[in-house]
């Protein structure tokens, strides 16, 4: 992020928001991280502080601080190593109101979301469910007849339906009120199994991806290391290459992002023990190098 100019009293906010956030070190966030929780302790911390008050007025009981200062505070969060989007939408949120609210609207709210009595709290995030989509049902894999698994998703309640009337088909599927929305589909996606597993249980996964492409449903194969190995695409981009090593030249995929006027660097694979005695000295460890050689050590 791109440091703003500092002028004495950003260099205060900045100094202040650094000292808060010495009280939260890499520890604290990193356990939060791990109990996949909020920072809660820490926003409570920038609340008392009045330090989520800023863009709000001080006819609004805010701070009277614009966006320069708001931004401050959200770099300085990020710079010492916490987290500012736990508390930016907090913050920056309230803009709407600020811009587009009635005068009534802005009196009701804005004192209140100065003092955070509302608070505009990040949404928790979603269970993790593997291949699954959290949110969006079916971004998924399903086996074909012929042992491939295929992955389609249906983002909305069209697709639903002409993915039962085309594909499967089951017209009596899509208009069976358990599964009739999304979000219904999600909580049922156990009981859709079977009857979807069904009918594609005769299908290779060719004669799948026509019915879906057919229907203009997103779909594609869950390649295994093999399918991604032995991929046309890799050939035709000519994204591979090959390393040298201690026993046998490799074939390798060339980094993302690579091209022909900026080549990868893929040099060999060392052997056991090439560089150490480059690292000891760069690192200054050059005492008894011989002796170390002499007894194995290195």
């Amino acid at each position: 992020m791109t440091m703003l100019n500092v002028t004495d009293e950003l260099q205060e906010i900045r100094d202040a928001v650094r000292s808060l956030c010495r009280e939260f070190p890499d520890e604290y966030f990193r356990k939060v991280d791990e109990k996949r929780g909020n920072p809660d302790a820490f926003v409570s911390a920038l609340i008392h502080a009045g330090w989520l008050a800023a863009i709000v007025s001080d006819g609004y009981a805010g701070s009277g601080s614009g966006l320069p200062e708001a931004s401050v505070i959200m770099e300085e969060i990020n710079r010492s190593g916490g987290n500012s989007g736990a508390v930016h939408g907090q913050m920056y949120n309230k803009g709407t109101l600020l811009r587009n609210g009635t005068k009534a609207q802005k009196e009701m709210y804005l004192p209140k979301i100065a003092a955070c009595e509302l608070r505009n709290k990040n949404q928790e995030p979603p269970n993790r469910t593997s291949t699954f989509h959290a949110t969006i049902y079916s971004s998924r894999p399903f086996p074909a007849g012929d042992g491939r698994t295929m992955m389609w998703g249906l983002q909305n309640e069209r697709k639903w339906r002409v993915f039962c009337e085309k594909v499967l088909p089951n017209a009596a599927l899509a208009s069976d009120e358990r599964f009739s929305l999304n979000a219904k589909r999600l909580v049922q996606r156990d009981a859709l199994q079977a009857p979807i597993e069904h009918a594609f249980a005769n299908l290779s996964a060719e004669d799948e991806i026509a019915r879906l492409d057919a229907a203009d449903i997103a779909n594609a194969h869950a390649n295994s290391i093999s399918d991604i190995w032995s991929h046309p695409q890799l050939k035709a981009r000519d994204r591979w290459t090959a390393i040298e090593t201690p026993a046998v030249r490799l074939p390798a995929l060339c980094p993302p992002g690579m091209g022909p006027d900026w080549p990868a660097k893929m040099g060999p694979v060392p052997k056991l023990g090439e560089h150490t005695d480059a690292i000891r000295v760069h690192l200054g460890y050059t005492d008894n190098m011989a002796d170390l050689h002499a007894k194995g050590v290195v």
